[in-house]
């Protein structure tokens, strides 16, 4: 093709002006193209019909007009020239510093930056110092990665973060955490903190861990207090009415009496004895040395009591389906079952049957005395006395104890004695108040 294409000497504010997103280098042959992704990056060389910009003007020095020189032999003619374009008359040395493109197309090409005066590298250092992003403080509360604890912890009592420590190091905490995790940063730390160095995540952590460990027998606590009297479970510190004569209240899990009532209503403090109401006398007496005689099997819990055979049994009362394995009621002392209800056993004793409908389990309440016969029915209220009442029946005052109905007190030619009392009467007879 005769003399080789004329070059274009590389500028580093010069770029290539296309219409295609991606820019093109031609390169020793006007149908030659080699492809850029980067626009910025590709510089127009070796021909003249490629068309170049100003990519920043205002940092450019004022060019002057030069005469434009005709082409060598057998080039086309250049459409137009910019501004200050150098001539095209003769090739041009490479710049001190840049790398030979033209006796290595090859070589990959870095964008060029251009010159700039003082005051510009001034201005652009103070753009670039207000560009850069400053590290957030310690009152930013997006920022809770770069916050510190300062003795902020979450307390389980008031269910917040606070200085549960009383450090004084903090004076605002905040929770970034959520209902399940907590994650106490102190917001607003106080002028006087003076540290080494702060509390780290790995320290508020066992703190943490610390506080909820102790805190486990306080909330266990909670949960496990109560008494349970019948199938009514009752809180801790709460008071209510028991068998209708008692005031109750649940203390750490065990029921106490506080007063006492009568059936008319009448109060009686603890240690009160020998109140006469409607022709019976009531004492409200703490005894808590005498034995209670709960039914029970009376055998090793953990031993329990095995049916035999497939026939029904009755063990302390309880009265055991062994076919089905369950409970089926209670039995009296005369083998007379029941499912539920109230029944006599011993000397006049009033129990209740109350076994669960499920079979499982079931229990057997003291409901006090019964004053009637053998066929008289034990659910008619009428014949029912109060546990610790004392009435009076002939010669004798009754009285409904643990035990039963027994005698209290006897009256000999209009004298009272005492229950064990003996004496001789006038015909020489021997007597015991028994």
């Amino acid at each position: 093709m005769g003399s080789n294409p004329p070059k274009v000497k590389s500028h580093p504010i010069l770029e290539l002006e296309t219409v295609h997103p991606t820019m093109a280098v031609k390169r020793d042959h006007p149908e030659m193209v080699v492809m850029r992704c980067r626009p910025e990056m590709a510089v127009k060389r070796d021909h003249p019909e490629m068309v170049v910009k100003r990519r920043v003007p205002e940092m450019m020095p004022t060019p002057t007009a030069q005469p434009m020189q005709p082409p060598p032999p057998g080039q086309f003619a250049p459409n137009f020239a910019a501004a200050g374009q150098p001539q095209f008359s003769s090739p041009q040395p490479p710049l001190p510093g840049q790398p030979n493109l033209a006796a290595n197309p090859f070589l990959p090409q870095q964008p060029q930056q251009p010159a700039q005066l003082p005051s510009q590298q001034s201005q652009l250092q103070q753009m670039m110092a207000t560009a850069q992003p400053s590290a957030p403080s310690s009152g930013n509360t997006a920022g809770n990665s770069t916050l510190e604890a300062f003795g902020c912890a979450f307390d389980f009592v008031t269910n917040t973060c606070k200085d549960v420590f009383a450090l004084n190091w903090c004076g605002q905490c905040h929770d970034f955490g959520n209902l399940f995790v907590h994650d106490c940063k102190c917001v607003r730390p106080l002028d006087n903190l003076k540290m080494q160095k702060p509390f780290r995540n790995t320290t508020t952590t066992c703190l943490l861990m610390l506080l909820s460990i102790a805190d486990i027998p306080r909330i266990r606590g909670q949960l496990l207090s109560g008494c349970l009297d019948g199938e009514t479970q009752h809180y801790d510190g709460e008071r209510w009415i028991h068998n209708g004569n008692f005031l109750v209240v649940c203390s750490e899990g065990k029921i106490k009496v506080l007063k006492c009532m009568t059936d008319a209503g009448t109060v009686l403090e603890v240690g009160t004895e020998g109140l006469v109401e409607d022709g019976v006398t009531y004492s409200c007496v703490d005894e808590p040395d005498e034995p209670m005689h709960d039914e029970g099997s009376g055998l090793d819990p953990e031993l329990g009591v095995h049916c035999q055979d497939e026939n029904d049994m009755v063990v302390d009362h309880f009265w055991i389906c062994c076919v089905g394995k369950k409970l089926k009621g209670c039995a009296d002392d005369r083998g007379n079952t029941q499912k539920t209800g109230h029944f006599v056993v011993g000397q006049g004793l009033l129990k209740y049957c109350n076994v669960h409908p499920s079979g499982l389990r079931g229990r057997i309440e003291p409901k006090g005395c019964f004053n009637g016969t053998e066929y008289d029915d034990p659910d008619d209220e009428q014949f029912h006395v109060k546990k610790y009442a004392i009435w009076r029946q002939g010669d004798v005052d009754l009285r409904c104890g643990d035990q039963g109905i027994v005698v209290y007190r006897c009256y000999v030619d209009g004298k009272q004695l005492y229950f064990g009392a003996a004496w001789m009467d006038s015909h020489g007879a021997f007597h015991i108040c028994k």
